[in-house]
């Protein structure tokens, strides 16, 4: 990585840093964070790049002491093999409280790319289906649906490769999509369309390999993602969580245990949070 985007990194993590503190209320402070665990594809293995500012790196920093961010994501891995041989695995964490699922680039090659891997936009909303049923297992009661990109259908040469996409095709997995997240009450993140509304997408969002998002994609993507928890979930929202451990400056060096005192162990629904909201209910929450 180069020096200037060092620089670039370390002075985003600062602002963030800043901007989360700035905006937290003292109390209540919690001792256990909740767990967004991001279920995806190669979009979401990279997502913590620091080369290409990642849209789970960026989400990590905004909810720095508030949640963490588990990364979830396989390069090229299809929806079957997820359903087949990770189910049990993939929400195995700390006090779930939201599954981010990101699928869909790889279920959506045309049949005669895929060849015995085809995955029908049935069998796609059927295995996505059972991967949000592995989270609620886990305990996870709020999830976020976000379409695959759209195929940069111009940027093909004129004889198509075995492994392209095709909007045509892809648009019926972006429907399976949404009819999962209206039967579970899911939050829906339609960028498949979104990104389509601007000629120029494929060159300001994605790498030169058309596939991959650029920075400026990764940006994009993590305030949508952001702006639509606030809207479908403002107890998700950053604004809505509590500081993991109060913060230094309401510690008393003389006397600490006035400020840890006043932490709970998990969070429930208690008044004053961040923002004077609530926190999420997603433990019962108790007196250290």
């Amino acid at each position: 990585m180069s020096l200037s985007w060092r620089a670039n990194l370390c002075a985003l993590c600062a602002v963030l840093l800043l901007a989360t503190h700035a905006t937290a209320g003292p109390y209540p402070a919690v001792a256990n964070r909740p767990s967004f665990v991001a279920v995806g594809d190669g979009l979401t293995e990279s997502a913590f790049s620091s080369e290409h500012m990642g849209w789970g790196l960026l989400l990590q920093q905004k909810y720095v002491r508030k949640a963490d961010i588990i990364n979830r994501g396989y390069g090229g891995f299809f929806t079957s093999w997820f359903v087949d041989f990770m189910l049990d695995s993939l929400f195995n964490v700390g006090n779930p409280a939201l599954g981010i699922i990101f699928l869909g680039v790889k279920d959506s090659l045309t049949p005669a790319a895929s060849g015995n891997h085809y995955i029908s936009p049935q069998q796609f909303g059927s295995n996505v289906q059972r991967i949000m049923d592995a989270g609620k297992k886990a305990g996870i009661s709020k999830f976020l649906l976000i379409t695959p990109p759209p195929v940069c259908e111009a940027c093909k040469g004129k004889t198509p490769k075995p492994w392209d996409r095709e909007n045509s095709h892809s648009v019926q997995y972006v429907q399976q999509l949404a009819q999962l997240a209206s039967r579970n009450g899911a939050a829906f993140l339609d960028i498949f369309s979104a990104w389509q509304a601007d000629p120029d997408w494929h060159n300001k969002l994605l790498l030169p390999d058309k596939l991959h998002l650029s920075p400026k994609g990764n940006e994009v993507l993590f305030n949508a993602i952001v702006s639509t928890l606030e809207r479908s979930f403002p107890e998700l929202a950053p604004s809505g969580q509590a500081l993991n451990w109060p913060l230094m400056d309401v510690i008393s060096k003389d006397d600490p245990k006035a400020a840890f005192s006043k932490v709970v162990m998990n969070p429930s629904r208690v008044a004053g949070s961040c923002g004077g909201g609530s926190t999420p209910q997603w433990s019962r929450g108790r007196r250290m």
